[in-house]
């Protein structure tokens, strides 16, 4: 359960910004970020595991 909360965000979030048109450009930039930061603490909890 962990290890899968701490997966990146989906896309899907990017999809429903562009639709109601709220800050797709600032989701985007969340979602880039929280696969970068999830390259790390993956590789921490696979390794605790």
């Amino acid at each position: 359960m962990i290890l899968e909360n701490s997966m990146p965000s989906a896309i899907f979030g990017v999809a429903l910004a562009r639709e109601f048109d709220t800050a797709p450009e600032l989701i985007t930039k969340i979602i880039f970020l929280s696969t970068l930061v999830s390259l790390f603490t993956l590789t921490v909890l696979i390794t605790l595991a």
